[in-house]
Formats: C-alpha cells, sequence, structure tokens
C-alpha cells in the first residue's frame, strides 16, 4: 500500500483521513513520511486502534482534511466517497476496476473522478494468497469540471 504516497504525492505535514485503517496498512506508509493521520473504523479489530470508531458515513468532522486515503468497503464505495469529499477536496480509493461500471454511479463518476491508477499486477491483501480481480487507486475531486479522468498504470 506504499504505491498511494507516491501516487497521491503525500508530503510531511499534511492532514490525511484514513476512515477504513483496518489493520493499518494504509495509515502507517503514510505516517512514516511525516503526514499527520486521523484514523477510523466501524470497530477497533486487527489489532489496530484506531482514533475513533463508527460508521464514517454518518459521522460528523469539525476540521477540514487536506485528503482522504482509504480502501471502502465495495458496496459502500459511492457513500464513501461523497462524504470524503465534504471533509476534503480530494479522496484516494483503492477499488476494484469494476467499480467503472453501472449506471448508478455513473453521476458520481462523471462529476468527481480525476484520475485512475491501475495495477498492472495483481494485488495480494494476504501473503501467500492470489486475486482474480484488478484494483486500481482512484483520485475523486469535488468537481472534476467535466474533465475525463487520466489513467495510469501502477
Amino acid at each position: 500500500m506504499k504505491d498511494i504516497i507516491r501516487i497521491a504525492k503525500v508530503c510531511p505535514g499534511e492532514s490525511i483521513l484514513e476512515p477504513c485503517v483496518g489493520s493499518g496498512a494504509i495509515a502507517e506508509p503514510i505516517k512514516a513520511v511525516g503526514a499527520t493521520v486521523t484514523t477510523n473504523d466501524l470497530v477497533a479489530t486487527y489489532g489496530y486502534t484506531p482514533d475513533s470508531t463508527g460508521d464514517f458515513t454518518r459521522k460528523e468532522y469539525r476540521r477540514q482534511f487536506d485528503r482522504v486515503v482509504t480502501n471502502p468497503p465495495f458496496r459502500l464505495a459511492s457513500a464513501f466517497i461523497a462524504k470524503s469529499l465534504e471533509v476534503a477536496p480530494e479522496a484516494w480509493m483503492l477499488l476494484r476496476l469494476q467499480f467503472l461500471e453501472g449506471k448508478k454511479r455513473e453521476a458520481l463518476l462523471r462529476r468527481h473522478l480525476a484520475e485512475i491508477h491501475v495495477y498492472v499486477s495483481r494485488v495480494n491483501f494476504i501473503a501467500g494468497s492470489s486475486s482474480a480481480m484488478c484494483f486500481c487507486w482512484m483520485k475523486f475531486v469535488r468537481d472534476s469540471q467535466g474533465q475525463p479522468p487520466k489513467l495510469f498504470w501502477i
């Protein structure tokens, strides 16, 4: 998950929200470059203690972040994108490439999707396993101003 640091050009001092922190696989490498990471998860699991727990889509944050970076639950990804863009000008989501399909998401994608960074090799989230799914990082912005998303390969 260290790829996101290079892809999103994460810098020391930035404030980043990771609302699905899980085991910290995304948050910890970002912290290591000197960014301030605020973490959340539905419940504290995976041996990692988040700064807060609860449903991200219903949480109220009293501040803005420079960006949101997370691997959201696929079925809730649209809601996570919408909530992320309320608390930050950009959101980076690790999603299956399949997220680009679907009439229900078309308006969201056309308005907010700015970049797609596709892994050329399958991403394995568990050591020794393999995945049949193609993953990518998608960058969403508050308003893409009608510009088509840029495509990159990782």
